[in-house]
């Protein structure tokens, strides 16, 4: 399963982020640059058996405010806050640049980018 593997299933904070696990996974080495910028404009993304999805813009009715949707097409699916969704991403940006060391400038534009776009900031302790 782990073509590349841009997350571990030892990364995984829960099981039941499984999904995110499959999503990051299945993006091709090819096609990351493009992912982290479309999250950077708060776009989703669908990837084979997996898809992303930015909650607010979804439509009220699905009772699910904010936050991160990672789901599979065999239903599972997990929602997880912004923080959540950014520690996951960092984790997979890490391990992309391990493999694509030119393209750390601008991995680290997108992330800040992502990060001021959620306002996400790290948890005080």
């Amino acid at each position: 399963m782990e073509r590349n593997p841009f997350i571990k299933k030892l990364d995984l904070q829960k099981e039941e982020h499984f999904p995110i696990y499959v999503f990051f996974n299945f993006i091709k080495k090819s096609e990351f640059l493009e992912v982290c910028k479309n999250f950077s404009k708060g776009i989703g993304e669908g990837i084979e058996v997996a898809v992303c999805l930015f909650l607010d813009d979804v439509a009220i009715e699905s009772n699910k405010i904010g936050g991160v949707e990672f789901s599979l097409h065999s239903g599972e699916e997990v929602v997880v806050d912004y923080s959540t969704f950014y520690w996951y991403l960092n984790k997979a940006c890490q391990r992309y640049v391990e493999l694509r060391p030119a393209d750390n400038e601008i991995v680290k534009e997108y992330l800040n980018i992502i990060k001021d776009k959620f306002e996400i900031f790290p948890k005080l302790a």
